[in-house]
């Protein structure tokens, strides 16, 4: 190896040919162990870590075949310590898992919004009457067109409800399950259609529960958007 200062006040480190099979340390500031891989065309390259997280301190990092870069986790400091931090990327972000902000000490678990330009209906919430005490769990994976044929492991929906009844004061509800009425809509006029709606959380399954209080001449749902 050999280091010159170049004409425009450069230093150049010049590396002659090598075995990068076997690991080699470059001094100076933070030590570098660069490996060289059996596969054709691959270098991994052995970073220190700053924080230990398990019981390894150093990780390899190196790229798939499809040219990708699986990492445990990344943390993004502040800019200029202005404490802002981010990661920007001008295409699709795709990701598994769920997200997680951590405020004040505190991870929490979110989730993100799909709305539907086009509400997601079925021929079984369309209008049909509903009897008093009917209650049970909504399939929401159900096919279509009997079922509204949403994706599965969803968290949440946001909704439209009507309800209509010969009797002013009755009404259904959309719960995560029975023991609780999440969103509850009544009939304030007789044989009119009476609008509500909401959010509530899906049950383990990725479905809700519907309760009937008197007999409904119909009920209509609507999705609207969902959390996954």
């Amino acid at each position: 190896m050999s280091i010159a200062l170049t004409v425009d006040g450069r230093w150049k480190i010049t590396i002659p040919p090598h075995d990068m099979l076997s690991p080699h340390t470059y001094a100076g500031g933070k030590a570098l162990d660069v490996i060289g891989l059996s596969a054709a065309n691959t270098l991994g390259i052995l970073t220190p870590d700053s924080d230990v997280y398990d019981e390894s301190a150093e990780k390899l990092l190196k790229a798939d075949s499809d040219g990708g870069l699986r990492l445990d986790h990344l943390e993004l400091g502040s800019v200029g310590g202005a404490g802002v931090g981010g990661l920007y990327q001008s295409g699709n972000h795709d990701y598994q898992g769920d997200l997680k902000p951590y405020r004040n000490a505190v991870t929490y678990t979110g989730y993100v919004f799909v709305p539907l330009t086009t509400s997601r209906v079925a021929t079984d919430w369309d209008g049909d009457a509903k009897a008093d005490a009917s209650d049970g769990v909504i399939n929401l994976q159900a096919a279509a067109p009997a079922g509204f044929a949403l994706p599965v492991e969803i968290k949440a929906i946001a909704f439209s409800l009507y309800v209509k009844a010969a009797t002013v004061g009755l009404s259904c509800a959309i719960a995560t399950s029975g023991s609780v009425y999440g969103v509850q809509v009544y009939a304030v006029v007789a044989n009119q259609w009476n609008c509500g709606g909401g959010v509530v959380a899906c049950d383990a399954n990725g479905d809700v529960y519907f309760t009937a209080l008197g007999d409904l001449t119909g009920v209509i749902l609507n999705i609207l958007g969902y959390w996954i």
